[in-house]
């Protein structure tokens, strides 16, 4: 899965308290909140391989030619990921809203975040969940991969994001079809 989660991956609960909203604790320490399904490794939630084998997942993964070798090839891509510093709402499914929340003045609404159990097995907001998965990466691939990028006063806003990454961020400079890297 996505979130690289070790141990028993179905029986994980969110600790506030203890991790800050960073990570997970078993279920008996806390009863924040909860996720006991079997989804937390499905797609699009993670890559379950059994399901791979089956051909319950989309067309481009099932008919891909060679996925193990595209995971295998993955860390050697030149990716950059972009996440709004503020794109930490909840939706006011969690009964609070960040501070950070660029809606935080109108209840958290209106960001429309997936909140399903196995989403949230990847953190509150889709801030943390991008955090989280560069730190998956790292664990997976066992060394660090690819780019985050955190816009500053940016929410769940796609123009703004686009817009001040490329206004601001001399890491998109490109070189005979190739990005520059100072």
């Amino acid at each position: 899965g996505r979130a690289g989660w070790r141990e028993d991956r179905r029986r994980y609960a969110w600790n506030r308290r203890r991790t800050g909203f960073d990570g997970l604790a078993p279920v008996n320490e806390t009863s924040r909140f909860a996720c006991q399904n079997e989804s937390y490794n499905s797609w699009h939630y993670g890559l379950n391989w059994a399901e791979v084998e089956a051909r319950n997942v989309p067309p481009y993964l099932r008919d891909h030619p060679n996925l193990a070798r595209a995971l295998e090839l993955y860390p050697s891509r030149d990716v950059i990921y972009l996440v709004g510093q503020n794109d930490t709402c909840t939706d006011g499914y969690l009964g609070f809203c960040f501070e950070s929340c660029w809606m935080y003045n109108y209840s958290c609404y209106g960001t429309s975040i997936d909140m399903r159990c196995a989403a949230m097995l990847e953190g509150p907001n889709r801030n943390y969940r991008a955090k989280n998965y560069m730190k998956h990466l790292a664990a997976h691939y066992g060394r660090e991969v690819h780019e985050l990028h955190e816009m500053p006063n940016v929410g769940h806003q796609a123009e703004e994001l686009m817009v001040g990454a490329l206004n601001s961020l001399h890491y998109l400079q490109l070189k005979n079809g190739r990005r520059v890297v100072e």
